[in-house]
């Protein structure tokens, strides 16, 4: 029953990934989009990192496509650099990050027979990365898309590749006004 209830959650959990939702927002008179997705990158990054892309749609005027980025990795790699590479496709895009952030968590646990005390850290970094509006033409005519982002001597990488292209594809060609 245990297992049930596991693989429920998760099965409702990542459903809601990879999907466009579209908020009203009264207080700025414009359609917000909002589309997350669980990314793994090359082995230096811990599990799974979200990535969220977001647009704000304004009168006729569109934002173009913002990546918000939460990264986990352990201590010992350094800090997030703010140049980043997008290559789509064989093109190499340098960029730079916007906003960045992080902390440190830090796990304390104690061993019930022994009394033993251990500790596991790890860092969490959340960036923002725009897109322009040559990267996004260039992403709907690709097939594979990988960003690049440098933590200290160490790059982690992020494919992007099938259904996942098709996706960012699919939010950033979305239209608010003409949906169903």
């Amino acid at each position: 029953m245990k297992n049930v209830l596991s693989l429920l959650f998760v099965f409702l959990f990542v459903g809601c990934y990879g999907t466009i939702q579209v908020k009203n927002d009264n207080f700025n008179n414009s359609i917000k989009t909002e589309m997350s997705m669980l990314m793994w990158a090359d082995p230096i990054l811990m599990g799974s990192n979200e990535i969220t892309f977001t647009k704000e749609y304004k009168n006729k005027n569109v934002s173009p496509t913002v990546l918000h980025m939460k990264i986990t990795t352990a201590p010992e790699f350094g800090n997030i650099s703010q140049n980043v590479s997008i290559k789509v496709g064989t093109k190499i895009y340098p960029m730079k990050l916007g906003e960045m952030g992080g902390q440190i968590d830090t796990t304390i646990s104690q061993d019930a027979m022994t009394g033993k005390l251990s500790a596991d850290s790890d860092k969490t970094f959340n960036v923002v990365l725009t897109l322009n509006n040559e990267v996004e033409k260039a992403i709907m005519i690709s097939e594979n898309i990988m960003i690049r982002i440098s933590l200290g001597s160490k790059d982690a990488t992020f494919a992007f590749t099938g259904s996942d292209v098709n996706k960012l594809k699919e939010f950033i060609s979305f239209d608010p006004n003409k949906r169903k």
